[in-house]
């Protein structure tokens, strides 16, 4: 496809990094766009494999979810043009991670929205970096964090722009003396919502269990895409919510996203005497069940 921009009109940001503003090769957004004062968006963060973004359809319906909860209008037929566009730039750089940003535009002091919002979109380039250490069958080790989740349905499941609670439990992780490679972290009732950058699942006595997520933490789409093939592999599917106490006693624990995949947790600190799980036998079945849409491991 032509796009009339050379490629020497790509903005380049890093070595391996790309970003184009409303279908141009732009840097900057406006210092009043409501992104900056109140983290007014959603964004998605895209696998892509041979120019194609996987599960697609998943992180569409989930910007255009996030953006009508916001009240941002959202031209879907626009964000595929622009999309196509950028990719077919990046098409010879193989596989990579594609970040859209969808903010509600400028606006004047206050909270109050626009009568007219024009938003802006973002769209982000990333070379992909091979995971170095075999997680995905080796597995890893977590925490719990102290960081809490924030109960609020208004905006639970939502990938809006506002991180800074998993900001926080990133930085306790990375000051961590352990060798810790995800973080669990808890609502302000005690329940397990997710990882600091994933969604979890345990497993007990052959039935596939996660959180529900109505008043806090991330509706991820690879967190949909297990839940929507567990029937087709056979395995049980409990949504609820689960304690600490429920996490130690399951037999296997994964956590998930779009880029990584599924990770196994085989080693828990920072509740006592570690707890490890084994990679087991349903997480390797969610594994290859999942494995098209991933980064090969």
């Amino acid at each position: 496809m032509q796009t009339g921009l050379s490629e020497s009109s790509i903005s380049t940001l890093t070595g391996s990094k790309y970003t184009w503003i409303n279908g141009k090769a732009a840097e900057q957004l406006a210092v009043e766009d409501r992104a900056i004062a109140y983290g007014h968006g959603v964004f998605e963060t895209v696998c892509v494999l041979s120019a194609k973004p996987q599960l697609w359809s998943l992180h569409l319906n989930r910007l255009a979810s996030g953006c009508r909860r916001l009240y941002i209008p959202l031209d879907l037929n626009q964000i595929q043009i622009q999309l196509n566009q950028f990719l077919d730039f990046f098409a010879i750089e193989g596989d990579g991670v594609l970040k859209i940003v969808v903010t509600a535009g400028c606006g004047g002091r206050g909270y109050a929205i626009p009568s007219v919002i024009e938003p802006n979109v973002v769209l982000l380039w990333f070379a992909h970096s091979p995971a170095k250490n075999n997680e995905h069958q080796k597995g890893i080790t977590a925490t719990v964090c102290d960081a809490r989740l924030a109960r609020q349905p208004l905006l639970a499941g939502l990938k809006h722009l506002n991180r800074l609670e998993q900001v926080i439990a990133k930085q306790e992780l990375n000051t961590c003396n352990e060798d810790l490679a995800e973080g669990i972290m808890l609502d302000t009732e005690g329940f397990i919502i997710e990882g600091v950058t994933s969604n979890l699942f345990m497993v007990s006595n052959g039935v596939l269990a996660t959180p529900q997520l109505d008043h806090a933490g991330i509706a991820g789409v690879m967190r949909e895409l297990i839940l929507s093939k567990a029937e087709s592999v056979a395995v049980t599917v409990e949504i609820g919510n689960f304690s600490v106490d429920s996490l130690i006693a399951a037999e296997e624990v994964f956590f998930c996203n779009s880029l990584i995949g599924v990770w196994p947790l085989t080693k828990l600190v920072g509740c006592g005497e570690p707890v490890r799980w084994m990679y087991g036998e349903t997480t390797r079945l969610i594994q290859k069940t999942i494995g098209p849409y991933c980064f090969p491991i």
